[in-house]
């Protein structure tokens, strides 16, 4: 399995980079923010601050602001950039309003933050070369989720927004099958309860199943075998095979995810109907995957 590499059939749609505005955005806060980047890389610190918080104020996405790496002299500056945390964290909470643990919430979804720094987030990286995903990160963000469900079970979105509930799920995602198989049954439960998002279910019980079977339920998974000297860019995704495919696209729908076909055109992934394949044999769903509740349409 070293050689291969796992992606989400779940498309998510960012700007091209921060600058662009989009809806919702506010056009001086993208003002603001372009003046506070350029501010920020010749190292003139005050004006960069003064234009960084009114962009947050007018509606910069924290996201950006925390992974700009137009902004990393500016973070070293502790006191100045705790001014940012403030607006960022007061910024969070207005857009979860009546969630119970908003401080938590903030701590979580700086770690969606950093877990999706060099993916969805990637184009916020100017520097030259490629960046290296930071894995001690990672592990310290697994052992402080584990830490947090110990304690208080699966982080709700009433506790702690939407985007904090699902940061637990990315860093869960980005782990290995032991880890999935633990936390399954609680998000399972929290989903049901309306306080997790089914789809999302969906994509990890797919994943687990993925490693651990080579195969999925729901079609969210895809991989690139790679051999050795091999250039990942020239080998085509693949789906990992579906048990019950048959049925899959009513599972889908059923869990409101985003259409099947269409996240295959975007991610360059070619879905062969089981009709017009000559080898195609039925993967049955297995009764111990039904008996674990993965079948959540069931």
């Amino acid at each position: 399995m070293k050689n291969l590499c796992f992606f989400f059939l779940y498309l998510i749609i960012f700007p091209a980079s921060a600058q662009v505005i989009t809806p919702g955005q506010d056009t001086a806060a993208a003002v603001y923010y372009q003046q506070a980047g350029e501010y920020a890389v010749r190292n003139e610190h005050a004006a960069a601050f003064r234009f960084l918080k009114e962009a947050i104020v007018n509606g910069a996405r924290g996201e950006d602001v925390l992974t700009d790496t137009d902004f990393t002299g500016l973070q070293k500056d502790l006191n100045g950039w705790a001014e940012i945390e403030v607006l960022l964290k007061s910024q969070y909470v207005a857009s979860n309003p009546g969630i119970s643990k908003p401080d938590l919430g903030y701590e979580l979804w700086r770690m969606w933050v950093e877990d999706q720094r060099y993916r969805t987030l990637k184009r916020n990286y100017k520097l030259p070369g490629n960046p290296v995903t930071d894995i001690a990160l990672h592990q310290q963000q697994l052992i402080r989720v584990k830490e947090i469900i110990k304690k208080s079970g699966w982080p709700a979105y009433s506790e702690v927004g939407r985007a904090g509930g699902d940061a637990v799920f990315f860093v869960f995602q980005h782990d290995d099958a032991k880890n999935m198989k633990k936390v399954l049954p609680l998000l399972i439960a929290a989903a049901k309860a309306g306080e997790a998002d089914m789809s999302k279910v969906a994509m990890m019980i797919d994943r687990y199943l993925a490693y651990t079977e080579q195969v999925q339920l729901y079609g969210s998974q895809a991989f690139r075998r790679i051999k050795p000297g091999q250039d990942r860019k020239d080998i085509p995704l693949t789906l990992y095979p579906i048990a019950g495919e048959e049925r899959m696209l009513e599972r889908r729908k059923a869990l409101g995810m985003v259409d099947f076909f269409e996240n295959c055109r975007q991610l360059g992934v070619e879905y062969i109907s089981m009709e017009n394949r000559p080898d195609y044999k039925p993967i049955a769903i297995k009764k111990k995957w039904v008996d674990a509740g993965y079948l959540l349409t069931e």
